[in-house]
C-alpha cells in the first residue's frame, strides 16, 4: 500500500497508539540555534550559515559565509533565509560564476 495514501483505517493498533497519544504542548517547541542557506540551484550553489553564540547568548547571530564573519540581526532571518524570484536566482547565479572564474568587480565586494 502506498504510504501517502493510508488513512487511520489503515493503522494497525500500535500505529493507533502511537496517534492518539497526548504530549505536552512545549513538546514540539524548539529554539532556533543555527540556519543553512543554500544559494544556487541543484546543480551548483554555495552553503552558508547564521549561527546564534552559544556561549554568550546575549552576543547574537553571526553570518559564516567563507572568509566573511559578520554581526546579523535575527529579524532579518525571512529574507535572508528564504528564497526569492527566478531574476533574482538568474542574477545570484552569474555572480557566483564570475567569482568562480575570478571576474568579480570590486565594487560588488
Amino acid at each position: 500500500m502506498d504510504e501517502k495514501n493510508r488513512s487511520a483505517d489503515d493503522l494497525n493498533e500500535e500505529e493507533m497508539h502511537v496517534l492518539r497519544r497526548k504530549v505536552p504542548d512545549n513538546y514540539y517547541k524548539y529554539t532556533l540555534k543555527g540556519i543553512v542557506v543554500h544559494y544556487g540551484t541543484a546543480d551548483q550553489g554555495h552553503y552558508y550559515s547564521f549561527i546564534q553564540d552559544r556561549e554568550n547568548k546575549n552576543a547574537g547571530w553571526f553570518e559564516f559565509n567563507d572568509t566573511l564573519v559578520r554581526e546579523f540581526d535575527p529579524a532579518e532571518i525571512p529574507e535572508e533565509t528564504f528564497g526569492g524570484d527566478d531574476a533574482n536566482l538568474t542574477n545570484n547565479i552569474t555572480e557566483m560564476q564570475a567569482q568562480k572564474n575570478g571576474q568579480v568587480d570590486q565594487a560588488m565586494i
